[in-house]
C-alpha cells in the first residue's frame, strides 16, 4: 500500500505545483511528518528535495 502511495505521490510532485502539505493527505497521510519519513525509505530521499531535483531536471533539459 505504502508503494502505491509514494508512486502517486511522485507523479503528483512530478505534475503539479502541489506543495508538500497538500500532496500528503491527497496519497491517504493525514500526517505530513510520516508521509515524509515514509517517502524517504521508499524514494530514499526527502519529498522536498525531490520536487527540486525534478524541477532542476525539467529545467536542464533542452526544449524541442
Amino acid at each position: 500500500m505504502h508503494q502505491f502511495r509514494i508512486e502517486k505521490a511522485k507523479a503528483l510532485l512530478q505534475s503539479t505545483d502541489y506543495k508538500i502539505q497538500t500532496v500528503a493527505p491527497e496519497v491517504g497521510y493525514f500526517d505530513e511528518a510520516h508521509f515524509t519519513r515514509t517517502f524517504k525509505k521508499w524514494v530514499g530521499m526527502l519529498p522536498s528535495l525531490y520536487k527540486k531535483d525534478i524541477a532542476a531536471r525539467g529545467a536542464s533539459q533542452p526544449s524541442l
